[in-house]
């Protein structure tokens, strides 16, 4: 620590002081004795010594004048670095947050972007498939099936949707109000159906007998195998579905079902 002439002065003048302290003699020394006491009753923290204050900036031989007081060497750098490294973590803990609220709010703002994205790609996804479905068609019972205006509400092939297809039996049957109207069920020699009814007959296939649901009959009598599948009847007696019917010596019958 480099000394200017002022606070080497200062010092000189100190040193002098305590020397004279220490060696005066007679009732001269005894008179300055009682004042050193006296002085020392008063303060007893001599200047420029240890943990007392400083001289003009400067302390006695290698102390060094650390906010006012005289102290020992490097504590003052202890201080002062204690104090940047105080500073320095504050620093970096603010750092920290901060980064990590940047961090929170691009990945809350990717997510919303994401989130956006896929609902814009599943509206449009759907927005084409109506339009695949529905198409341009210019009436409202029309759909697009195959690139083609269908009426659903009564094509057997389009019955209510695209791809819905009925069974046809003779006049029987046909998609109606887009539902597939009932129909004949499969034909059913004497031999096996002696003593059945339509009921039973319809339950075969998990269908269920619908009385004059078909043409107004509900059920059919042929003698041959092909003339049932055509639904053309040799007779149509009244029988109702829960009733056992006779073939009256006919070969097949067919009974009036839902599809």
């Amino acid at each position: 620590m480099s000394v200017g002439w002022g606070q080497s002065r200062a010092l000189v003048s100190l040193s002098l002081s305590l020397a004279l302290a220490c060696v005066g003699g007679g009732e001269g020394g005894a008179d300055t004795q009682a004042e050193d006491d006296s002085a020392t009753d008063e303060s007893s923290c001599t200047p420029g010594a240890l943990n007392c204050a400083c001289v003009e900036g400067a302390c006695l031989g290698p102390l060094e004048c650390v906010a006012g007081l005289c102290a020992e060497p490097g504590e003052g750098s202890e201080a002062e670095s204690s104090t940047q490294e105080s500073e320095s973590e504050s620093s970096s803990s603010s750092d920290t947050e901060g980064s990590s609220s940047d961090e929170t709010s691009s990945d809350e703002t990717s997510s919303d972007e994401t989130s956006s994205d896929e609902t814009s790609t599943e509206e449009m996804g759907s927005a084409e498939t109506e339009s695949e479905t529905q198409g341009e068609c210019p009436s409202f019972n029309q759909m697009m099936c195959e690139g083609e205006c269908i009426d659903v509400l009564v094509n057997s092939q389009n019955c209510g949707d695209c791809g819905v297809e009925c069974t046809l039996s003779g006049q029987s049957g046909a998609c109606q109000d887009g539902e597939c109207s009932p129909v004949w069920s499969n034909c059913i020699s004497s031999d096996e159906g002696l003593g059945m009814n339509c009921a039973e007959i319809c339950g075969l296939t998990g269908q269920t007998c619908v009385e004059q649901g078909c043409g107004g009959e509900t059920i059919l009598l042929t003698q041959t195998l092909n003339g049932c599948q055509q639904g053309n009847a040799a007779t149509n007696p009244p029988f109702d579905c829960d009733v056992a019917f006779g073939y009256q010596g006919l070969g097949y019958a067919a009974c009036c079902c839902t599809q």
